[in-house]
């Protein structure tokens, strides 16, 4: 195996265990590291939780708690470019400093305008070899989420299902087009970040509960625009299943343990999802109709998007939103297909 395959190798791994933490980083970017001594990994971190110790802090720990006189001679592996300034933990790059380490391998830059290369300069400038670049087009998607929230808006994710003839419902009418599986898999994206958003329309006409009663996970919070006050309050989405978040421009008629009203004076969407940062919606799930999708796609503010295809036509209907991204991967479940699209052009600010 050459050099380079063992550098992408071993930024693989990082990756991997950066993707354990899920959602539990927070507005934090997901973030994983090894401490390699002679093709051996003798220590591996991941950022586990908003607020707590980094990755290059937890493997640097766990490669001191046993084989502590082989850190020195190690090489660290990270995904992304070490901290150079204190927040709720001190920087890693005075834990690396401190504990002689003298190779990194960093898969890329960190957007953070607070260090954005700085790090990298730092730690040259004290004679540590840097390497900056390996597999950095997977480590940019996995810090995604985070580059997005710089900008203090929600991660954003697209989904729709679409019958084979490219038709995504009937008007007025609910109707299902994807299969059990594909369902399993919504649930799960469900699972994954904090918000779901619907549509005022989607929200009378399906009637959704928007849970991940399908898969073993946390429910997101409902979030629904209301401003006309036509949803009915006895429908699912302001049930006590979860929380639900109504946005509206009056107050008083949502009313609930578990509904908040966001107050908005206008329905400008980056205005909305600035406050639904504000409120804790770091990620969300879009699972609107046509013209919610479409007021996304269109003001650019969407950062991965995934499009069900079921094998099935319906001929007639609504007709599916157009995207132009990257894609990422496509898989089957039974009888649908499921591509990922990347938006390597989002409005981050």
């Amino acid at each position: 195996m050459t050099l380079q395959k063992k550098h992408e190798q071993r930024m693989q791994y990082c990756i991997d265990l950066a993707l354990r933490a899920g959602k539990a980083t927070k507005s934090n970017p997901m973030v994983g590291a090894i401490l390699v001594y002679q093709n051996r990994i003798i220590g591996e971190g991941y950022h586990e939780k908003f607020g707590e110790g980094h990755a290059e802090r937890n493997a640097i720990n766990q490669a001191l708690s046993q084989y502590p006189n082989l850190v020195k001679k190690a090489m660290l592996y990270v995904t992304l470019e070490p901290c150079s300034f204190t927040g709720k933990t001190p920087p890693c790059k005075d834990y690396i400093l401190e504990h002689s380490i003298k190779k990194v391998i960093v898969g890329c830059l960190d957007p953070n305008p607070k260090v954005a290369g700085s790090s990298i300069e730092f730690l040259r400038n004290k004679g540590v070899e840097v390497s900056v670049g390996i597999l950095e087009t997977q480590c940019k998607q996995l810090i995604s989420k985070f580059r997005a929230n710089l900008a203090g808006r929600p991660f954003i994710m697209l989904k729709w299902a679409q019958s084979a003839d490219f038709f995504m419902g009937k008007r007025d009418k609910q109707i299902w087009i994807s299969n059990e599986y594909a369902k399993i898999f919504v649930h799960k994206l469900r699972s994954e970040v904090e918000g779901i958003w619907v549509g005022t329309n989607t929200a009378i006409i399906d009637n959704p509960s928007l849970t991940t009663r399908n898969y073993n996970g946390d429910n997101p919070v409902r979030i629904v625009p209301d401003f006309k006050q036509v949803i009915p309050m006895e429908h699912n989405i302001f049930n006590d299943e979860a929380l639900t978040i109504v946005i509206t421009n009056e107050s008083g008629r949502h009313r609930g343990k578990h509904i908040t009203e966001l107050i908005q004076k206008d329905d400008e969407l980056i205005d909305i999802l600035k406050n639904l940062y504000k409120n804790g919606i770091h990620s969300m799930l879009i699972e609107g109709g046509k013209k919610t999708l479409e007021s996304f796609i269109e003001a650019d503010l969407w950062d991965e998007a995934y499009v069900i295809t079921a094998n099935k036509k319906l001929e007639t209907g609504i007709k599916s939103p157009t995207l132009m991204g990257i894609k990422i991967w496509e898989k089957r479940l039974n009888s649908d297909h499921i591509v990922k699209i990347l938006n390597d052009s989002a409005k981050i600010s």
